[in-house]
C-alpha cells in the first residue's frame, strides 16, 4: 500500500512468509517469527524531484525540515527538499532565533529565504540581582549590554531570588539597539 503526503512516500509492509505481522504502517514494521520479534526502521524516499532552497543569513544557523537537520551551523546554507510547499525552521540559539518559514519549492529554480538581520539588545533591571531570560532561555544576570539578537519580536523575562517575576515584550529592529528595563513590583 502506498500513501503520498507532501511529496514523501509512506508505505506499509506485508510479510509474505510464515511470520505474524506485529505492525504494518508507516516507517516502522515488525514481525514475529520463530519466537523472535524482528523490527526494522525504513528510510522514506522523496516522491518527486528535489528542489533547492538558498537561505540568506550573515550568521551560522540550522535549517530543519520535518524534524531533520538539513544544515547545521552554516551561514547562508543551501538545502534540498521535495518540490511543493515546504515548512522550514530556522534556528540560531546564539541569536535567539526560532522562526518557521513556508517556502514554495519549484525545481529547477532555487527558492530563496532570508533569515532576520541582527539587532542589539540592552537589558537592565532594578534591583539587578535577577536572572534574565530571552524567549524562555536563560541569558545571564543584568546588565546585558549590546547583545546581538535576531531582529523581530522577543519576550524578556526577569526572575528575582524571592520568586518575583516580570515579563516584557520588545521589538528589535535591524541594526538598531533595543532597550528593556525590568522593575520588581
Amino acid at each position: 500500500m502506498l500513501y503520498e503526503d507532501y511529496g514523501v512516500k509512506l508505505f506499509s509492509l506485508v510479510f509474505a512468509t510464515r511470520s505474524k505481522i506485529i505492525k504494518e504502517q508507516g516507517d516502522l514494521c515488525g514481525r514475529f517469527m520463530d519466537g523472535v520479534i524482528y523490527m526494522g526502521v525504513f528510510t522514506l524516499d522523496a516522491a518527486g524531484p528535489l528542489g533547492r532552497i538558498a537561505v540568506s543569513a550573515p550568521y551560522p544557523l540550522d535549517v530543519v525540515w520535518r524534524g531533520k537537520v538539513l544544515s547545521h551551523g552554516q551561514p547562508s546554507p543551501e538545502v534540498s527538499v521535495p518540490a511543493g510547499r515546504q515548512l522550514l525552521a530556522l534556528l540560531a540559539p546564539t541569536y535567539f532565533l526560532r522562526q518557521n518559514v513556508t517556502v514554495d519549492v519549484r525545481p529547477p529554480a532555487v527558492a530563496t529565504v532570508a533569515a532576520p538581520a541582527l539587532g542589539k539588545i540592552n537589558i537592565r533591571a532594578n534591583p539587578d540581582n535577577c536572572q534574565v531570560f530571552i524567549d524562555g532561555d536563560f541569558v545571564e544576570y543584568p546588565p546585558i549590554l549590546d547583545r546581538a539578537i535576531a531582529a523581530g519580536d522577543h519576550r524578556v523575562a526577569f526572575k528575582w531570588p524571592d520568586g518575583a517575576r516580570r515579563e516584557e515584550s520588545v521589538q528589535v529592529a535591524r541594526g538598531a539597539p533595543a532597550y528593556v528595563m525590568g522593575r520588581k513590583d
